[in-house]
């Protein structure tokens, strides 16, 4: 008897549910139109039912979009290059010509010593060691070594001076000797 029982719930319970499942030809066309709606067509071949009409929602408006200009993304450089000046720029061992004045100066450079005013006189790192070799007041800079200071030749600082900045020159001091200024 218990089993009689168990197996008529478990039919009821079946027919239950299969009349609760809708029928295979609802199935198709709900899958109908899900793929109708993915492509943006509407499938109106499913007769719906007042009870089971979804609300209608509209299709979603498309915002105008207007031109926006584009701007140039602007690329800094690691380093900030100085173009080169449009001078003759020379070598502090290269022969000078007879009119030098205006010419820039670059390379390196060991300060001898500094004047009252702490401008340095500077000579060629190469020839150093020249008695001889020309020499060249920076009349318009204090390098912040102090005045009046001399180096010892193992002790003298050196002097790096780019292409791009050179020094340029203004004149004779004394023959040998030659002013010069920073830019």
């Amino acid at each position: 008897m218990k089993t009689s029982k168990i197996l008529l719930a478990g039919a009821v319970a079946t027919a239950i549910s299969l009349n609760s499942l809708p029928a295979a030809d609802d199935i198709s066309a709900i899958l109908n139109q899900i793929q109708g709606e993915g492509s943006g067509k509407k499938n109106t071949s499913i007769e719906k039912t007042p009870a089971t009409a979804p609300t209608p929602t509209p299709a979603p408006k498309k915002k105008k979009i207007s031109p926006v200009p584009k701007t140039k993304a602007v690329e800094e450089p690691a380093a900030k290059v100085q173009p080169t000046p449009q001078i003759t720029i020379l070598k502090p061992t290269d022969k000078l010509p007879k009119n030098f004045r205006g010419m820039g100066l670059a390379g390196k450079f060991k300060i001898c010593r500094t004047d009252d005013e702490g401008r340095p006189l500077v000579v060629a790192a190469e020839d150093y060691m020249n008695p001889l070799a020309r020499r060249f007041w920076i009349i318009n800079s204090d390098v912040g070594l102090g005045p009046n200071r001399s180096f010892k030749r193992e002790d003298s600082p050196i002097l790096d001076v780019p292409l791009n900045e050179p020094l340029i020159f203004v004149g004779v001091f004394i023959p040998g000797v030659y002013n010069v200024k920073m830019p």
